[in-house]
């Protein structure tokens, strides 16, 4: 079963909507009652026309732009860090790094 719009009436004879996902829980209802079914309805098809795009904004952060500023600072780290190999492999060509006293470790 796919998810699907009700509408019911309150308990004082307004009507309401809410959709119900394929496995029975509501994920989303009217914030307001309608005088009317036709008008629950219109509210209904509202939501299906005004909002299959729609972003997603929580706490006045637009998903869309934090994932793109997510994106490029991951894309700097790499940069960076593909940066940092060029560098050791300049500085030690062989693969082998100088200890904290200038002389190469000793083997045991």
């Amino acid at each position: 079963m796919a998810a699907n719009f009700v509408v019911d009436k309150d308990a004082l004879g307004r009507y309401q909507w809410h959709l119900r996902a394929a496995n029975g829980n509501i994920i989303a209802r009217s914030e307001q009652a309608y005088a009317s079914r036709e008008a629950a309805h219109k509210a209904i098809e509202s939501v299906r026309t005004n909002a299959p795009d729609a972003a997603i904004v929580d706490g006045n952060v637009d998903y869309v732009a934090t994932e793109k500023a997510i994106a490029k600072a991951h894309a700097t780290a790499v940069e960076n860090q593909r940066k940092l190999k060029q560098l050791y492999k300049k500085r030690f060509p062989n693969g082998v790094m100088i200890s904290g006293n200038g002389k190469p470790p000793q083997k045991k």
